[in-house]
């Protein structure tokens, strides 16, 4: 895959000994000894977004995933010769292999009856506006944290939406919505989407849920913090991609890529503090009871579904499920472990 304008002839692997190679780490590429400098990135949307911005040559992609991703976000890229042709297969570990069979069959039947070569194929691209359409799966933002996982779930089912949940760093994340590759995102309050790019494309459903944002310590270590210059002199746990207010007043900040690794941090040693939603906390120390302890109501915040604008019409349809189903008692049941 090459940039636009900039497509350079590959005769053989020895042509790549001249080429700066984006590649993913972690990735075995065919004839990697060929490859002249490289550049090593996280996952195959930042191999894209290096060769946009000149910063490499010539990456290597799957074909399918290749138009996948340029319908989700569409950039001047071209696909080059084919570099090798791939055996897909599942793997399987050793200890499971009593699965093969069933594996097998599905495989068998997906294809006999067509559906591999019309995903493969892109049959269900997805067209603005096509989120109408009975059965065409629109890409969304899996929920931040696996506290609300279930209920954007719900919410989506019963607003009859078809989605194609897809999770990546929260920061990517905000970044493909400015950018329209996905069209609905899930949880959070405006306060804390307030980049002038998010600003240009979001609008919001109606609140489904007030969170409590405290504070969370170690077992045992919670102190009080009475305002935010409280902060100045702590280990402040983040998570990357989220806004904090006040984030001024924090110490040392320490980062983590997800709700889960600030709670790790925490349990290391390595942050005094952290700020987390009443749900998270439940949902992710129910099963440790003894780590952690909850301090203050640092602020409280609507829980709220945001649409990109290319798919605002969705909207109706999503606060309709949400009345319904807090009519239901369904949200905090899901959310506080309330049973009728």
């Amino acid at each position: 895959v090459f940039r636009e304008g900039a497509v350079v002839p590959i005769s053989g692997p020895e042509a790549l000994k001249t080429l700066r190679v984006a590649k993913v780490r972690g990735f075995n590429y065919r004839y990697e000894q060929y490859f002249g400098e490289t550049v090593e990135v996280r996952d195959m949307e930042d191999v894209l977004d290096l060769l946009v911005a000149g910063r490499a040559q010539i990456g290597m992609i799957n074909q399918q995933d290749f138009y996948r991703r340029m319908r989700l976000r569409p950039r001047p890229l071209v696909l080059g010769d084919a570099h090798f042709i791939a055996d897909l297969r599942v793997r399987i570990h050793s200890s499971r292999a009593d699965l093969l069979p069933r594996i097998n069959a599905a495989i068998a039947t997906l294809k006999s009856n067509g559906v591999i070569d019309g995903i493969l194929r892109d049959e269900g691209a997805i067209a603005q506006g096509a989120s109408e359409m009975e059965g065409i799966a629109i890409p969304v933002g899996d929920s931040d944290s696996s506290g609300f996982a279930q209920v954007w779930r719900e919410i989506m089912a019963e607003a009859g939406i078809k989605g194609q949940f897809l999770q990546f760093p929260i920061e990517r994340k905000r970044r493909m919505f400015a950018s329209g590759g996905l069209k609905l995102d899930c949880c959070g309050d405006p306060i804390w989407r307030t980049r002038p790019e998010e600003q240009a494309v979001q609008e919001w459903s109606d609140t489904f849920y007030l969170t409590r944002e405290q504070y969370v310590f170690p077992k045992g270590k919670g102190v009080e913090i009475a305002s935010p210059q409280d902060l100045k002199h702590m280990r402040v746990a983040v998570v990357a991609g989220f806004d904090y207010q006040d984030a001024d007043f924090f110490g040392t900040t320490v980062t983590g890529r997800t709700v889960e690794e600030m709670l790790k941090l925490i349990q290391a040693g390595r942050a005094d503090v952290g700020i987390i939603s009443n749900v998270d906390f439940y949902a992710l120390t129910k099963d440790r009871p003894d780590v952690f302890e909850l301090g203050g109501v640092r602020v409280r915040a609507q829980q709220k579904i945001r649409a990109h604008k290319s798919a605002a019409h969705l909207l109706p349809r999503i606060n309709a499920a949400i009345n319904r189903l807090n009519a239901r008692g369904r949200i905090v049941e899901l959310l506080e472990g309330v049973t009728k």
